[in-house]
């Protein structure tokens, strides 16, 4: 019910000035739309997003807050899996049901803003983190791939430095069980982008 709230209500309602501000931005040039983001300080992943929705499904209220939906639809998802990594299905089915039922996830997923796609890129650069932080699954692709998804969440949003600061202070609090090379590998792959 939670969900069928979220996605069919509200989702048309008028937009609000931040909405605006990244449809603005959205709908220019690319070379325009870099430029606006240098003046709006906000990196580029999601207004690509919302420039390519907007390409194909124009610039209705339902149409530019489209990627946030589906981010928020994902996110469930996500969520799921992520508690799967370390519980029972109960505990995956009632993470999967508070995260679809929060007001917080459910405005946000209404909203022609980037939030729940940075939700739904913490979600899956934990799953990812939990398989590089086991020395059993920890590989050069996983490494690499954490990297990708490191490289994703910032250029998302800069508050995805957080969970990039408490993956390292995990790192740190358990740097015996890290052989030098992978924690360089992760360093350069993270750092590769920029």
């Amino acid at each position: 019910i939670a969900i069928i709230t979220y996605v069919c209500f509200g989702i048309g309602r008028s937009i609000w000035l931040d909405e605006a501000n990244s449809i603005l931005i959205a709908a220019k040039s690319y070379p325009g739309l870099i430029d606006g983001l240098a003046k709006d300080g906000n990196p580029p992943v999601y207004y690509f997003i919302l420039k390519a929705v907007m390409t194909l499904g124009g610039r209705s209220e339902i149409a530019v807050r489209l990627p946030s939906v589906l981010a928020y639809l994902c996110g469930i998802a996500a969520v799921y899996r992520l508690a799967s990594l370390r519980y029972d299905r109960d505990v995956c089915f009632l993470s999967a049901a508070f995260f679809a039922m929060s007001p917080v996830a459910g405005r946000q997923g209404q909203n022609a803003r980037m939030f729940t796609l940075l939700a739904l890129i913490t979600s899956v650069s934990t799953i990812s983190f939990f398989r590089i932080e086991n020395a059993d699954t920890r590989t050069r692709r996983s490494l690499a791939l954490h990297g990708a998804i490191a490289a994703l969440g910032l250029f998302t949003h800069y508050w995805f430095c957080f969970v990039l600061l408490a993956q390292a202070l995990w790192i740190a609090w358990h740097w015996k069980e890290w052989a030098i090379r992978d924690l360089c590998l992760l360093a350069a792959f993270s750092c590769l982008p920029f």
